[in-house]
């Protein structure tokens, strides 16, 4: 394939135990190890349509939307949005798409996620890049009752609440810019997977049960734990004014992963939808070294 022809991604879907998960996949070359890429919170496959062209990369690509996200089904009814049942999606989605060995490419929640599923199958992963990711949240166990009432007294509040609707798709895209941080055009991106069309106007495809704080997070043993099992080289790409970890806990976790580099960019939180060109730089040179 010319490297110069622009590649047209596919839908498709992968079949889980409980439901589907979407995904839309670059053709590449089955020469090069695949790549699985995985958005952050409240976002979709979408978040790598700038991105995912600038980095030239000669083997396939799967952009999959998490469970609750984007065109993937929802959760059950009565059943939470556990961080690790994300992970465990996310090892049944690389076994369903044939990959014996691939690239994880992650932004914050997916970026979690990817690290995790790298930490426990070190295996089958030659290669990690995390964009303003490095683990999941973690707490102390005595910050777990305090969690758990949290999330009680949020379920409880969202039984009476319904999701917002929008006359037109301009204005859910003022909504969603107020969560600040993301440029208008990259909010358009997003929407034009994230939203669908009901009686009266639009609203979001995401399942209102991901915007509950989670019942319980992981240890910070735990997160560390895990990290320290990732065998495969990983990129750690921050933007400047991006997410913020404590000290030590950021330096703890660096130090965990025995081969990370990273790249500090100009840019916020989506820097990899505000700003393509300059993201796409060092991925696009780590992945050409770690080919």
């Amino acid at each position: 394939m010319n490297p110069k022809e622009k590649k047209i991604p596919v839908e498709s879907f992968l079949e889980l135990p409980w439901g589907r998960l979407a995904y839309k996949k670059w053709p590449g070359s089955q020469a090069h190890l695949p790549i699985v890429a995985l958005h952050g919170w409240l976002d979709n496959a979408n978040t790598f349509d700038s991105l995912i062209p600038l980095l030239d990369y000669p083997g396939e690509i799967c952009a999959l939307d998490l469970s609750g996200h984007g065109l993937s089904d929802h959760r059950p009814k009565g059943t939470p949005y556990y961080f690790v049942d994300g992970v465990l999606d996310i090892i049944d989605a690389i076994a369903a798409l044939g990959f014996p060995k691939c690239i994880l490419m992650g932004h914050s929640l997916g970026g979690g996620i990817a690290s995790f599923v790298a930490g426990l199958q070190p295996e089958k992963f030659g290669a990690l890049v995390l964009i303003e990711a490095l683990g999941p949240f973690s707490s102390p166990a005595s910050e777990f009752p305090k969690q758990y009432r949290q999330f009680l007294t949020a379920r409880e509040q969202s039984k009476t609440k319904e999701m917002p609707l929008y006359p037109t798709v301009e204005r859910a895209v003022d909504a969603r810019l107020t969560v600040g941080g993301i440029r208008r055009s990259s909010v358009e991106i997003l929407c034009q997977r994230g939203l669908r069309e009901v009686p009266g106007g639009f609203t979001w495809r995401s399942d209102a049960r991901l915007r509950l704080p989670s019942p319980f997070r992981l240890g910070e043993d735990h997160v560390l734990a895990t990290l320290s099992e990732i065998q495969c080289p990983v990129l750690l790409v921050r933007g400047k004014t991006g997410m913020e970890l404590p000290e030590p806990l950021f330096s703890g976790r660096k130090k965990a992963i025995a081969a990370l580099s990273e790249a500090q960019l100009p840019g916020s939180h989506h820097l990899h939808l505000d700003e393509p060109e300059s993201t796409s730089g060092p991925i696009r040179d780590f992945l050409r070294k770690h080919l």
